[in-house]
Order: C-alpha cells, then sequence, then structure tokens
C-alpha cells in the first residue's frame, strides 16, 4: 500500500551509476526503496498513481572514467491523480527525455523544473495548470513549440529563457502578467497578445542576465524579423521587453498603456527600414516615456535608444513630422528626459516656467536645435538643474558646420549662458 504523498528524491543512483525505472515508494524516504532492480538498466520513470508531487530529482549519473555526465531516462509518465511537479525535478544536465506525460490533475510546475532538458520539442499544457515557477523550462534547447494553459495568469521569470529552437508560442486568454526574460533569446517571429494582458516585465522583476521579457530573438546571432500585436488592455511595457528584436510591423500602442521603461524597445539593434510604433498622440507618447522615465529612476531612460525616431509615429505622422520648428514642453511634465535625443527635425524649443529638471543628454545631437527660449526669468532658469550632456551637439547642423548652441534666451530678451557640462564646444 502506498502510504507516501510526497516523492523527493535528490539522487537515483545505484552502485553501478545506472539510472532503474521507479514504479511507486513505500514506507519512509529510502533511495533504494525507489529502485527495483539494481542489475537491468531502464529507460523509463513512471509514478504510481498514490504519489501526488516530487521535487529535486537528479535523472542523471556522472562516469567518472569518461569525465561525462550520461542520461538513460527516455520517458516519463505522471499518472492522474499526480498534482505538483515541484522545484528541481528535472535538475540535470541534458537529460534525453523525448516525452512527458502530464497527467490531467497536475496544477502545478516549479522552480526550474525542466532546465536543460534536451529533446523535448512541443509542449501543449492541460488548462489545469494555474503555475509555473521561474526558469520551469529555461534552457530547453531543442523545445520548438508552446501553447500555454488557459489556467495560467502569469508566466514567470525567466520561464522560458534561452530556449533558442522556440519559435512559436500559442498564448490563451486568462494570460495577465509575462515576468523578465520569460521568452528571452528565443526565435519566435510572431507574437500576438491574448485581450486579458496587462503587463510586460515588470521592472521590479527584471534581471540583466535574462534580459526583458522577449528581448533578442535571433537565429544564431542573426536577428529574426517579428511581427508584433499588443492587446488593447496592455498597461505597462517593463524594461527591454523588446530589446534588441527586430519589429517589421506597424505595431499600435494601446491606449491603456501609460509606462514605458527604459530600452523597452531600444538595445543595440537598429530598426533601420523596419517596423514602426504608433502612439495615438503627443500626449500619450510623453505620458508613457516619462512615466518610464521615472519608474526605472537613475536609468538614462532611453526608451527607443538605438530606434530611429522616425519610426515612431503620433497618428499618421513620424515625430520628425510633428517635432519641428518650435517645440513646446508640456507644462504639466516637470522633467525634461531624453526622448528627443537625436531628433534632427528639432529647431526651437521652448520650456514652460514648471520644468524644474533637464535630464542628462536630454537633447543630445539634435543638430539643427539653435534656439532654447525659456519662458521665465533669468533668475528663475539658475534653479533648474541641467544634465550632462544635455544639449551636447546641438546646433552644429547635419553637416557639423555650425556653432554650438550655448545660450538660453529667457524673459525680456534676456540671453543666458547654458552651463559648462550641458555641452562640448564643436571646434
Amino acid at each position: 500500500m502506498v502510504t507516501d504523498t510526497k516523492l523527493t528524491i535528490p539522487a537515483i543512483i545505484n552502485d553501478g551509476g545506472v539510472l532503474k525505472k521507479i514504479y511507486s515508494v513505500h514506507g519512509d524516504y529510502d533511495a533504494d526503496e525507489h529502485v527495483i532492480d539494481k542489475t537491468t538498466s531502464y529507460t523509463n520513470i513512471i509514478f504510481d498513481s498514490g504519489i501526488k508531487t516530487c521535487s529535486d530529482m537528479i535523472l542523471e549519473y556522472y562516469d567518472s572514467e569518461s569525465d561525462d555526465y550520461e542520461q538513460l531516462v527516455k520517458n516519463v509518465v505522471f499518472n492522474e491523480g499526480f498534482s505538483v511537479i515541484g522545484d528541481h525535478s528535472y535538475a540535470c544536465a541534458c537529460v534525453q527525455i523525448t516525452n512527458t506525460s502530464l497527467a490531467r490533475t497536475i496544477y502545478e510546475i516549479g522552480v526550474s523544473a525542466f532546465v536543460f532538458t534536451e529533446c523535448i520539442e512541443n509542449l501543449i499544457f492541460n488548462d489545469s495548470i494555474t503555475k509555473l515557477g521561474t526558469g520551469a523550462f529555461g534552457e530547453v534547447w531543442n523545445l520548438r513549440s508552446v501553447t500555454l494553459s488557459g489556467g495560467l495568469r502569469e508566466v514567470p521569470n525567466g520561464c522560458f529563457f534561452d530556449c533558442t529552437d522556440l519559435q512559436e508560442v500559442n498564448f490563451k486568454y486568462g494570460l495577465e502578467t509575462i515576468g523578465g526574460g520569460a521568452f528571452s533569446w528565443c526565435q519566435i517571429s510572431e507574437i500576438v497578445l491574448p485581450d486579458s494582458m496587462r503587463v510586460l516585465d515588470d521592472s521590479s522583476s527584471y534581471d540583466s542576465w535574462e534580459g526583458g521579457c522577449f528581448e533578442g530573438q535571433q537565429i544564431d546571432g542573426s536577428p529574426v524579423n517579428v511581427s508584433l500585436t499588443l492587446n488593447n488592455g496592455l498597461e505597462y511595457i517593463g524594461v527591454r521587453a523588446f530589446a534588441s528584436t527586430c519589429i517589421v510591423n506597424e505595431v499600435s500602442i494601446p491606449k491603456n498603456v501609460q509606462s514605458i521603461d527604459a530600452w523597452a524597445f531600444g538595445g543595440d539593434l537598429y530598426w533601420d527600414g523596419y517596423g514602426a510604433l504608433v502612439f495615438s498622440s503627443m500626449d500619450h507618447f510623453m505620458t508613457c516615456v516619462q512615466n518610464g522615465y521615472e519608474t526605472d529612476g537613475a536609468s538614462p531612460g532611453w526608451i527607443f535608444e538605438f530606434v530611429d525616431l522616425r519610426h515612431v509615429y503620433i497618428g499618421e505622422n513620424s515625430i520628425h513630422e510633428v517635432v519641428t520648428n518650435n517645440f513646446v514642453w508640456p507644462s504639466k511634465f516637470t522633467v525634461i528626459t531624453p526622448i528627443f535625443a537625436y531628433c534632427d527635425s528639432l529647431e526651437t524649443l521652448t520650456i514652460p516656467v514648471g520644468v524644474s529638471e533637464i535630464a542628462d543628454s536630454a537633447f543630445y545631437d539634435c543638430v539643427n536645435l539653435t534656439t532654447i527660449i525659456y519662458e521665465g526669468t533669468a533668475e528663475q532658469w539658475q534653479n533648474v538643474q541641467i544634465g550632462d550632456n544635455a544639449f551636447d551637439f546641438c546646433g552644429i547642423g547635419e553637416d557639423a558646420e555650425g556653432e554650438q548652441i550655448t545660450k538660453v534666451i529667457c524673459s525680456g530678451g534676456v540671453e543666458v549662458d547654458l552651463p559648462a557640462n550641458a555641452y562640448e564646444i564643436q571646434e
């Protein structure tokens, strides 16, 4: 009679280093009681229906003669009644599992449960599964397609991190949050978020190693052309969410999105000749970027770093067509952030009295910006905090033959020098 309700197997190795077939557990834990034959090799693990959970299995053995890890298990069956695949259930390197049969009664898969598992090519989750652990399928390098459970509300950090062959993910309605690095460094060519999605890559969950939730879609180091569709209910796009991902279509930013964090569409990949990000209004665009800057705190806040602003649209017009001649910074935003850095269509900038800070590199390389007007007095201007390189390369022109702008025109036509840290004098 099976009395255990939890199976925890730190190691399943017999004296000869050969993994054996496991079929049930009786009585208290004893490693030998998990092995029915110490002389015959098996390739299957079958969990008896009386066992409900498992964790911390090591499905491999170390061969000292070959100085390598080897695995024999090819097939794992979880019978009906099994409910939780616990943390580190397949804690091993390169387990050669080609088939995993998940019982319909399973509702949770734990932290790093299948990490490094080779040869799993397709995953279809039963709708009974309501929780996935951090890194549950991280670095499963032969995984090609995933259909998520309709019962999932969140795909956590690094869940499918570095699944380098993963090409297709089918999201189901009910999913609300995708964590940092959840699908980073895969090769997904089409991303269609379900209508239930609210949060992409919460900054509090960001990990610089795993990256943003869809960062770096590529094949052998070359970018994959990605078609992206965001749902209308989406509210938040976090740090590096689509960094270094080559988006080729026109992407409408939903009106419900109120924050886009640093490098969300940036990174080290240029968008030349590719898609566009479309905002409904200038106010929506600036609200998203300003809120993202405030969330990131000390980060540069360059949401679109390395993305040509010609790929950012307000309605049917690019930023370069909207931000021309005299641009008046909206008074509701008291901190001027670097969202218009590199904007070569900007010629005249008007700054309202309420502005208290101009961030580092705010108008960096706006080469045609020749006039800065401050609506307050010269005394009020002295109270504005101006960051390093805020106006660097401004005024030099596209041919770099113009003069670096060094002055601000305050009310009454009074000219005031920019502080030295705000620019570098061009020869």
